[in-house]
């Protein structure tokens, strides 16, 4: 008997849905005890995701969707703001909806004994503090980002300055175990919004990262004898091959680009991905694809 309610948070992308979905499928395969809630809010650009549920919710025999109503007054994404900042305030002004959301949920005598969030909704902790529920990250990216999450929470707490892009000096950390240079750091206009979300990583109960120690040795054992920080669990990797496509994809493009990488050697391509928000100056775009020609590596790069 399913007894156990567990409430999903997402970042209202394909690209963070899809994994949510993946882990969701794996724990109630592996628990019979446990049915997940997913909560769906709505971002700018994202009107697919509804195409996207559709097709795969009835498949999803103990996954129910429930649509979180749209904000009267939608923050808009401008040329000038940051992805992060712009994001972040999307998932701050959806906590009083969620809080209704939750207040009304009808549970068929299930006890909900959790919620689990994406990197970008942590602002949703304060609705897990309301009703005294334990508050999980799925973190869909690696456990890298995690540890640069950590680092900017213990710099921030030492100095509140923004990362100087023309600092001339490494910075050394034990999470990383290798120097990385202080322009890597450099975080542009969603530096503020990154802050408040490293500081809420520390708040959590526990954090799961979509990653495990064959990829990412140095950062999961880092947080394997972590003591001052929430528990870290690699689980991953965790992703759908059989997940839809996107449907405004090309898929005759698509086969073209596989057959592509197909006939390539082993380990000769380097994949470049941004994400589905990712937006990049048309200098960095210059430089980077110079970069790649010089190095004369074959590449695929995802817009």
């Amino acid at each position: 008997m399913r007894n156990t309610e567990l409430i999903f948070i997402p970042t209202p992308t394909v690209g963070h849905l899809v994994p949510f979905l993946e882990f969701a499928r794996r724990l109630i395969e592996q628990d019979d005890r446990i049915r997940v809630t997913i909560l769906l809010m709505k971002l700018q650009g994202q009107s697919h995701l509804d195409t996207y549920v559709k097709s795969i919710a009835s498949s999803q025999l103990f996954v129910r969707f429930i649509d979180v109503p749209e904000l009267v007054e939608k923050p808009i994404l401008g040329s000038t703001q940051s992805v992060e900042a712009y994001v972040y305030d999307v998932i701050e002004k959806n906590i009083p909806l969620v809080r209704n959301i939750l207040s009304s949920l009808a549970l068929d005598g299930v006890k909900v004994k959790g919620f689990v969030a994406d990197f970008f909704c942590l602002p949703m902790i304060d609705v897990a503090k309301d009703v005294s529920l334990p508050f999980y990250v799925f973190l869909t990216t690696n456990s890298g980002f995690l540890a640069m999450m950590q680092y900017l929470a213990d710099r921030h707490s030492r100095d509140t300055s923004v990362f100087r892009k023309k600092l001339r000096r490494n910075v050394v950390d034990s999470w990383l175990c290798k120097p990385c240079p202080s322009q890597c750091s450099a975080i542009s206009s969603g530096y503020d919004a990154y802050v408040k979300l490293a500081i809420l990583f520390t708040k959590a109960n526990e954090i799961l990262v979509n990653s495990s120690f064959d990829i990412e040795p140095y950062s999961v054992n880092h947080f394997h004898h972590e003591r001052s920080f929430p528990s870290v669990y690699a689980v991953g990797p965790i992703f759908d091959l059989k997940a839809q496509p996107h449907p405004d994809q090309d898929l005759a493009r698509r086969d073209e680009l596989m057959k592509w990488l197909d006939d390539q050697p082993d380990a000769s391509v380097v994949f470049l991905c941004f994400g589905s928000m990712g937006r990049l100056r048309g200098p960095l775009v210059k430089e980077i694809a110079h970069r790649l020609e010089l190095c004369k590596y074959r590449f695929l790069w995802i817009p």
